[in-house]
């Protein structure tokens, strides 16, 4: 907690003091989805799902936003909202190339226990992008902090406002209660929608393919 706090800290301070010295731009998005997937598993039951965000640019390298979406883990109390929080820092390391740090923190509010933040780096290079993201806090019953979860990604420009984007992740826990997997997501896009596939190499209905199709309206405020 106190590592969550300090790193929380570090970054919304840095945003405060920036605000003093140049005015940000502010951006939204709204997405609908048939289905949410996230790391190549489904937060909403194989069910639809509406999803939207705020983002402050401070045009100095420092960004903070929200996000927020409808979620449903199946069984009596599943249903509910998750409410992202996040802060980063870009850096530019020479041409075509690029590394933000930050950290989110994924919130529940219908839902105890179920809260944890996360610590990530993020390399990008051209046209690809390498992410680490490790667990600094979590609440509830299983109280291990150290997952890991890594990844990596290639988008291949088709041209024609198009774009095909092949992803591998794996996500590694701390608690050996959690089974760890990886997974594969392909991706095609053309403007505001994009078309799915995830795929992961656990048993049963987690493993199971998942095809998704989303619409994402990004916007100026």
């Amino acid at each position: 907690m106190k590592t969550k706090m300090a790193i929380m800290g570090v970054v919304f301070v840095a945003a405060s003091l920036a605000t003093v010295v140049q005015a940000g731009e502010l951006t939204g998005n709204m997405s609908a989805t048939n289905n949410y997937v996230w790391r190549g598993l489904t937060q909403t039951s194989d069910q639809a799902a509406i999803q939207g965000g705020l983002d402050y640019d401070f045009g100095n390298n420092i960004a903070i936003g929200t996000w927020a979406s409808n979620v449903d883990f199946g069984g009596t109390n599943g249903k509910g909202t998750e409410l992202d929080l996040y802060g980063s820092y870009n850096f530019h390391l020479g041409k075509d190339m690029g590394l933000s740090v930050g950290v989110i923190k994924y919130g529940y509010p219908t839902q105890s226990g179920a809260d944890f933040t996360e610590a990530f780096a993020k390399f990008s290079y051209q046209k690809i992008v390498a992410g680490l993201y490790y667990t600094v806090d979590k609440s509830g019953a299983s109280s291990n902090t150290n997952d890991v979860y890594l990844t990596a990604g290639y988008s291949f420009d088709l041209g024609k406002d198009k774009s095909l984007t092949i992803t591998y992740g794996n996500y590694n826990y701390d608690d050996p209660a959690n089974q760890d997997y990886s997974h594969l997501r392909i991706a095609f896009t053309k403007g505001e929608f994009t078309a799915a596939v995830d795929k992961t190499d656990l048993t049963g209905n987690s493993g199971d393919p998942r095809f998704t199709v989303m619409y994402t309206k990004t916007f100026g405020l």
